[in-house]
């Protein structure tokens, strides 16, 4: 099995701690790999070893747009095993070689924001889905400019008829967003207005600062990783740092969190994802 977490120089505290909970839930280093999508490489779970680069085409996107694009282009790297592309806005519960030993051969996401449309945050594909013509097809879609990259990023009807792809719907609970349950393997934090290392008040941000002082305790982060990233950023506004400036704060048990405030958090949902989206992603 792979692992590819889809990140960038602006998403190292989140990819970090996800390779903690990654490791944490008896998944393998060895099995994890880094989508660097703004230099165009694939290294190693650490970042330590450059192992390819992601895509060799002159591609006509913007450059804001590479962190969620790059994903697209991991069939041509790895379509001889069980294959896992995630989000580093997540958290990982159990080993995800557990979800290929119940399924039938395929690619698997999450329905969410409308009907026919899926979560590409959260992908599994099984080893050997992407035969020669099926791969064939698939990269045509992803070069092809007419089909846009809106089509592209939620696979919708468009672009997988003109890849040839069906699509099996994936349990929310291997992709759940904003909320954990007992039966939750990810949760991922959708809304960009209320992600844990960027603003306080998520309802389950505990939950993530737990992993991050893990991710600490453990050497796979450092605080100066932490102190990097509040200098940058974020991918979707200048204006707004890519870390808290409290959030190597957290690391002392002592320090006193603002509380919650449950109205905000859903305000917030309502304006990143508009009610009609907040209310597909509830039904579907």
């Amino acid at each position: 099995m792979k692992i590819y977490i889809a990140s960038s120089k602006k998403n190292i505290v989140e990819e970090k701690v996800l390779i903690t909970s990654l490791v944490e839930s008896n998944n393998s280093k060895n099995d994890i790999h880094i989508l660097a999508a703004d230099e165009n490489k694939v290294y190693n779970f650490d970042r330590s070893k450059p192992l390819s680069k992601i895509f060799n085409e002159d591609i006509n996107f913007k450059q804001s747009t590479i962190f969620s694009l790059a994903r697209f282009f991991v069939p041509m790297l790895s379509n001889n095993d069980d294959t896992v592309i995630i989000d580093p806005d997540t958290l990982v519960f159990v080993n995800l070689k557990s979800f290929f030993k119940k399924i039938k051969k395929g690619i698997y996401m999450r329905k969410a924001y409308g009907f026919n449309l899926y979560a590409s945050s959260v992908i599994f594909f099984t080893k050997d889905f992407f035969d020669e013509k099926k791969l064939f097809n698939y990269k045509k879609a992803v070069l092809n400019e007419n089909i846009s990259w809106a089509d592209k990023l939620y696979f919708n009807s468009n672009f997988c008829y003109n890849s040839n792809l069906k699509i099996t719907e994936l349990s929310k609970t291997w992709n759940q967003f904003d909320f954990y349950f007992p039966n939750t393997k990810i949760i991922h934090y959708t809304n960009l207005y209320n992600q844990p290392w960027v603003f306080d008040g998520h309802p389950f941000e505990n939950l993530w600062i737990k992993y991050f002082r893990m991710s600490i305790d453990k050497e796979i982060l450092r605080t100066k990783d932490v102190f990097n990233q509040q200098k940058e950023a974020t991918t979707f506004d200048n204006k707004i740092r890519a870390c808290r400036n409290d959030l190597h704060l957290l690391l002392d048990n002592n320090y006193k969190k603002k509380k919650k405030n449950l109205y905000k958090f859903f305000i917030n949902e309502i304006k990143f994802h508009s009610i009609k989206k907040y209310l597909y992603n509830i039904i579907l």
